[in-house]
């Protein structure tokens, strides 16, 4: 069963990224507080693909969901 966490997008758009594919994150530009950068993984025929999104939340907030989803 897949786990999703609710996360905004830089955009202002709601989220809900599957714990399952999420790869890796770090913060954005360096900085903690401005926000995160998600890195998750995926299938796409026979390829393997990466994507990154861009989101709001500060990087601890990010961490700390993901670990209490897992």
């Amino acid at each position: 069963m897949s786990r999703f966490v609710e996360m905004t997008h830089e955009n202002g758009t709601k989220l809900s990224v599957n714990v399952d594919l999420v790869v890796s994150f770090s913060p954005l530009g360096g900085d903690d507080l401005r926000g995160t950068v998600i890195s998750f993984g995926y299938s796409a025929g026979e390829k393997n693909m990466t994507r990154n999104v861009r989101v709001i939340d500060a990087y601890d907030a990010v961490t700390s969901k993901f670990a209490s989803a897992r």
